[in-house]
């Protein structure tokens, strides 16, 4: 994850589906590949940072899924849901990627915890694939 995302860290990620940094995911490199550690309980991808005051921030994800399966992802801010979840599946990213943002401005001038979690639906193939993590603020 160091390399994906630095400053991010991983918790509770299962071993299907070669999690890990995979070389190439359709068409992009470098695609950090996570999954559930069980039925109920998500990968966490987390960070603690800054959002700065004053200015308009936000968290952009690129991801994608597995061709057969299809997976929750979410986003905690100091461990509450903040936003709903979101369905990455063939419907949600007919180009294979759908990128997703969330408005942190509501946290402007404070330190939090950010966890984006890839969490299961039906149990098959829930991996869940990063091209992309990245907080801008303007």
């Amino acid at each position: 994850v160091a390399r994906f995302a630095p400053g991010w860290n991983v918790t509770n990620c299962g071993n299907a589906m070669k999690p890990g940094l995979a070389t190439s995911v359709r068409g992009r490199s470098n695609v950090l590949v996570t999954h559930p550690r069980d039925t109920v309980t998500p990968c966490t991808l987390a960070k603690t940072g800054d959002i700065p005051a004053g200015k308009r921030t936000n968290l952009t994800v690129e991801v994608s899924h597995h061709e057969r399966g299809d997976w929750l992802l979410s986003l905690n801010i100091d461990g509450q849901q903040k936003h709903a979840p979101k369905n990455i599946s063939v419907a949600t990213c007919p180009e294979g990627w759908q990128t997703v943002e969330f408005d942190l401005s509501d946290w402007a001038g404070q330190t939090v915890k950010l966890e984006l979690l890839n969490q299961a639906t039906a149990w098959n193939f829930e991996a869940g694939y990063w091209a992309e993590i990245t907080i801008v603020s303007n």
